[in-house]
């Protein structure tokens, strides 16, 4: 048997095998959804699932102030996902997302009932109300009363997607007269009455979108096995179809919607060419 007798050589092949073994294991840094956040309320005395994204077969582990924990190891695609048990309702807690090299803390973490609030825009109306004609009822006073910081709400970002997501943004807030005017007005009153009858802890998980259907919110297995929807469906799996729609929907991010009364009175349509008598529609669409 023949002896390599140069180190150096040795050494370039042990660098060799040390980086084949770690191809296909891409370094990430930890990290957990917004949904995993200061001041979030967690179901109570449940198994509540946490996921997030780390290095493939590392290891993570969850563990909360109230003395439990969990712990995963992190498939090759990079994400993870585990189960911690939670306490009876209470809190404040932190709970901890540790890997080798990484600690996450999370604040003020509050154990009790979590709801989710969904719909249209009879969801979507904030407690400040939407003025000129669409106010809620003393919504001044109920604002300036709104101090409860064991109510919190999660308001989702919304983003428009032709598949599903598997992750979301967003914060949670601490309802307040600082924050609780941009609450929907719905689901605070609903978080309110059941916080005072329970004098637990209160999340919400608030997501709505006005003018949506319900097909909208409903997964595309569950439309296909009622068969009225294919057309649509086809139409919406079209990559013309969905470029025409993001293009559409994209215009609502340069739409300046007025925040108060004054503001709409004074809304400027940029309609001042309209209304001179000589103007001219001869170059309009007919439809």
């Amino acid at each position: 048997m023949s002896t390599i007798k140069n180190p150096g050589f040795i050494a370039l092949v042990l660098c060799f095998l040390v980086t084949s073994c770690q191809v296909g294991h891409e370094q990430k840094e930890l990290s957990v959804n917004s949904l995993f956040s200061d001041h979030m309320v967690l179901q109570q005395q449940e198994e509540v699932a946490f996921w997030g994204e780390y290095t493939p077969k590392e290891e993570v582990t969850v563990s909360g102030s109230w003395g439990k924990e969990a712990s995963a190891i992190v498939d090759d695609n990079g994400n993870w996902t585990l189960r911690l048990s939670t306490p009876e309702a209470g809190g404040p807690f932190t709970v901890n997302i540790v890997t080798n090299d990484s600690t996450i803390t999370l604040n003020d973490v509050m154990a009790g009932e979590v709801w989710l609030a969904s719909g249209q825009s009879n969801m979507e109306m904030p407690l400040k109300g939407w003025p000129p004609n669409g106010p809620v009822a003393n919504s001044e006073e109920e604002i300036a009363n709104a101090d409860y910081p064991a109510i919190r709400m999660f308001t989702v970002v919304r983003k428009l997607s032709f598949a599903p997501l598997d992750t979301l943004a967003g914060q949670w807030d601490v309802a307040s007269p600082e924050t609780a005017g941009e609450f929907s007005a719905t689901a605070y009153f609903f978080a309110r009455r059941i916080h005072r009858e329970l004098n637990i802890p209160i999340g919400i998980i608030y997501t709505s979108w006005g003018g949506t259907v319900a097909e909208a919110w409903t997964s595309k297995s569950q439309l296909r096995k009622m068969g009225d929807f294919d057309n649509d469906i086809e139409r919406l799996e079209n990559a013309s179809e969905q470029k025409t729609t993001l293009e559409w929907f994209s215009k609502w991010d340069t739409v300046a919607i007025p925040q108060t009364k004054e503001g709409w009175e004074n809304i400027d349509f940029s309609d001042s060419e309209l209304n001179q008598l000589n103007f001219s529609d001869e170059h309009w669409s007919s439809i």
